[in-house]
């Protein structure tokens, strides 16, 4: 979605939007509406043009795709006793079962949670994202660093930054 009705929010000096009008476009998007979301991101013009100039030193897409297909296949071979197609099938039950987490990990979500950065609901996405993460540099356990990539994939802080960035 656009981060205001004009679609410049967070662009310097270009949204023409009303403080009020931003509050009552964003008003659309409760917290528990942002919490069913595995990610939430939020993007300006100027980190996709750096995109566009990182995208010459990226992968190719044929490359992207063989290293998703051996992800969906580590996938596939860690849950065949769960009864899940893919990790976003997974209740909470059968993640807790399937993850072991290291003390290290429990004390981040545990942070995030204490401070209310995120929810249960949001903790069992951040856990979700981390398990891809996981399996996408083929590791055998979720690592703190998954767990910190994963948390920057859920930007629901996004609403205040558009609501203060052109006050």
């Amino acid at each position: 979605m656009n981060p205001c009705p004009c679609g410049y929010g967070l662009e310097d000096g270009i949204c023409r939007c009303t403080y009020h009008e931003k509050k009552r476009y964003l008003k659309k998007l409760s917290g528990p509406i942002l919490d069913r979301f595995d990610m939430v991101l939020c993007l300006s013009k100027k980190e996709a043009d750096t995109q566009k100039i990182q995208k010459e030193s990226q992968e190719t897409s044929h490359q992207i795709k063989e290293r998703i297909e051996t992800t969906i296949q580590r996938e596939k071979k860690l849950l065949k006793n769960y009864q899940c197609s893919d990790t976003s099938h997974l209740s909470h039950i059968q993640l807790n079962k399937l993850l072991h987490l290291s003390k290290e990990c429990k004390e981040i979500l545990d942070i995030a949670y204490q401070s209310g950065k995120i929810t249960r609901r949001g903790m069992d996405k951040i856990l979700k994202v981390a398990l891809t993460i996981m399996l996408m540099e083929n590791e055998s356990e979720i690592k703190p660093i998954h767990l910190m990539e994963a948390m920057t994939f859920r930007n629901t802080g996004f609403i205040k930054e558009v609501l203060e960035y052109g006050r």
